[in-house]
């Protein structure tokens, strides 16, 4: 959430806060969500701009060539979710984006692009389940997903990766007892 994001910026006593989220169509596939956080400290209003990737498909997966793209240039271009012949060019940059929000079932990918995210300041949730082919057909091993997590951690800190262990599905051959173990394993 973008508490965990903003929460150390300052103590100050927050009065009250909005969040204003816009959800732009980049293509058929690709969402990408910005929120305009504006919080009200007494009478001085600071804004956040936070930009989520892959709040529906796994841009960093498969769609890094793309995301690289759009930070080496600096901006996105945006198609109106109500008006499909209205496009916007929006800038894309440490500048004028707070914090870059970026959700995976696969940072294997982009590890060794971060280089290009070194002036940005992200926050990456990393799902990993314990699920197979028969359930997520497009997901590496989980052993070599365990280990790209652990990898960007070391890369970009530890405070800036959030696992998830999501969703949690019942069935004869994930039990209750079956998810307690498997999160034991996943998580050591």
């Amino acid at each position: 959430s973008w508490w965990e994001y903003v929460h150390w910026e300052s103590d100050a006593l927050f009065v009250a806060q909005e969040v204003k989220t816009k959800t732009m169509i980049i293509n058929k596939k690709t969402f990408f969500r910005i929120e305009i956080l504006s919080l009200h400290i007494f009478s001085l209003t600071i804004l956040y701009m936070i930009a989520y990737a892959s709040m529906r498909t796994d841009i960093p997966a498969f769609y890094s060539d793309w995301l690289m793209r759009r930070i080496e240039e600096g901006f996105l271009m945006v198609r109106s979710p109500y008006n499909d012949h209205l496009i916007y060019k929006l800038p894309f940059n440490p500048e004028v984006i707070d914090c870059l929000g970026v959700c995976t079932k696969d940072p294997g990918k982009i590890i060794p692009r971060l280089g290009a995210l070194k002036e940005w300041k992200t926050l990456w949730h990393v799902t990993i389940t314990p699920y197979g082919k028969e359930y997520e057909p497009g997901v590496r091993d989980k052993r070599e997903i365990v280990s790209a997590f652990k990898n960007l951690s070391l890369r970009v800190g530890k405070d800036k990766v959030v696992w998830r262990y999501d969703p949690v599905f019942l069935s004869p051959l994930f039990s209750i007892s079956s998810h307690k173990t498997w999160f034991s394993t996943l998580s050591s």
